[in-house]
């Protein structure tokens, strides 16, 4: 009884902290500890993670364009939010701005100027695209490759902690990405997934029209496209991926 109480204690003093600090900010944001996603009707002593997030649970099914939700994830999609308006603020401008903010500001609204984008059309992407047709071998795949460095093609090359030394930031080299947001997307067999997986193999094929091929070319590609991203799929639980398996999640489902 003492360590039940003794935990309803400091969540209620942690949650009063923060609406306190949340109300004297100019956007309210969520609690950083929501005393909601409690379970009360289950011992703390017999499953602690029920108790702590049962509510959570019930409360936060799955997003229909996620494989799993969390409360990281959560967290993080908030975080978002959070950033735009810092970013929003920037680009405003105003005689208030420092170099830095004017810095930030006026590089997110160059990235939000949709209609000097649209204008542009696909020119930025030329210069590779042409290297991409240029490719007649698989040595050429190599050096294609090695040209588009931090584009995600076949391997990522980064600068992040060292995961054994955290005073330290190293050169880090992972595998490329998937299309589709994980693995599970490319080998489920329920009807959600074969329609979800028809309807990409729909989008890349107009996105490849758009860039001017004909109707045939996209579909013999995105049919070779979605094989190999199948098999890439089924290995993608190496790296980095197997690194942070283990950290613990908190709130997930």
């Amino acid at each position: 009884m003492f360590r039940m109480t003794l935990v309803l204690i400091l969540l209620l003093t942690a949650a009063t902290a923060n609406a306190q600090n949340a109300s004297t900010a100019s956007t309210v944001h969520p609690p950083v500890l929501d005393i909601t996603s409690i379970d009360s009707s289950v011992d703390p002593c017999t499953d602690f993670f029920a108790y702590s997030c049962g509510d959570w649970l019930k409360k936060n099914p799955i997003p229909p364009d996620k494989a799993s939700w969390s409360a990281a994830a959560k967290l993080q999609d908030e975080n978002k939010a959070l950033l735009r308006e810092i970013l929003d603020e920037a680009a405003a401008g105003g005689a208030s701005r420092d170099p830095v903010k004017q810095k930030i500001g006026d590089y997110y609204a160059a990235c939000m100027d949709e209609k000097t984008v649209e204008a542009a059309g696909t020119k930025p992407l030329q210069a590779g695209l042409e290297r991409i047709s240029g490719m007649h071998s698989k040595r050429d795949i190599a050096r294609v490759a090695s040209e588009m460095l931090g584009q995600g093609v076949l391997f990522d090359f980064q600068s992040d902690q060292d995961f054994k030394n955290s005073s330290q930031v190293i050169a880090e080299v992972d595998q490329g990405g998937l299309g589709l947001p994980d693995r599970d997307y490319y080998l489920k067999t329920d009807a959600k997934s074969v329609e979800l997986r028809r309807t990409y193999v729909a989008h890349v094929q107009k996105m490849l029209e758009l860039l001017g091929d004909a109707p045939a070319i996209p579909n013999c590609f995105t049919t070779k496209c979605r094989g190999m991203n199948s098999k890439s799929s089924a290995r993608h639980s190496a790296g980095r991926t197997t690194l942070t398996g283990s950290v613990s999640r908190g709130c997930a489902r």
